[in-house]
């Protein structure tokens, strides 16, 4: 599903990845955990083409992402759903206005776009709140509905970076649960950057620590793979 081969990245002569080799396999949950700094926003990003590693290779369903023509990144991008710690959601949208967003630029059926933004907003639990501005959510809500505009497009693959970075303990559990629910329910394969120790301690899953520009460790708490 997803690998990072020999992945070497340098930002103003700063190594930020030393030789990163991982590999993650279709439906697996997995933590990304290391200090800020560490890297693991530059290796997601290197997956959906964000960032190209300055050695190395990333595959994504055996595509090779580092060499992908400029014209074919946007296909890539539609099997990958990425969250982010801000949320990144229209103001001036409401929350289906938002979710459905994602599909309108595809130029999808209308009919099929609000048969899909239903369905994700149902799952995230916030199928009542449609109409609602982001300004009138909660921070948990807010990254739920981010979480539903990620999905809408079936991706294959759920990206999170930071996902619980601006929210409380309580909520941060809540979405760390619905992101749980989603690899478990839709076998959506996903990948999780965060520094909740707590959290990646509970939840039982694998664990790639990256310190250093190295992978630390790679670990399912519980079990070593």
């Amino acid at each position: 599903m997803i690998r990072a081969d020999k992945i070497y990245k340098l930002y103003n002569d700063n190594v930020i990845l030393n030789n990163i080799n991982v590999q993650v396999e279709k439906s697996e949950f997995v933590f990304l955990v290391g200090q800020n700094g560490a890297g693991k926003s530059t290796l997601l990003k290197m997956i959906y083409r964000d960032v190209l590693p300055t050695k190395g290779e990333v595959f994504v369903n055996n595509v090779n992402v580092t060499r992908l023509k400029r014209r074919s990144i946007p296909l890539l991008r539609r099997s990958i759903g990425v969250v982010f710690q801000d949320y990144k959601l229209l103001k001036y949208k409401t929350v289906a206005e938002n979710v459905a967003f994602a599909l309108e630029v595809l130029e999808k059926d209308p009919k099929f776009i609000k048969r899909q933004v239903l369905q994700v907003l149902d799952l995230v639990g916030l199928l009542k709140k449609k109409d609602e501005k982001p300004s009138a959510l909660s921070g948990g809500e807010q990254q739920k509905v981010s979480i539903a505009r990620a999905l809408v497009n079936n991706p294959q693959i759920l990206i999170a970076d930071e996902p619980t970075g601006n929210l409380d303990p309580d909520t941060s559990w809540e979405v760390m649960q619905l992101l749980d629910k989603i690899n478990e329910q839709r076998k959506t394969t996903v990948l999780v950057a965060t520094h909740d120790k707590a959290i990646v301690d509970s939840m039982r899953k694998r664990v790639v620590e990256i310190s250093g520009g190295r992978i630390l460790r790679d670990e399912i708490l519980g079990g070593y793979r």
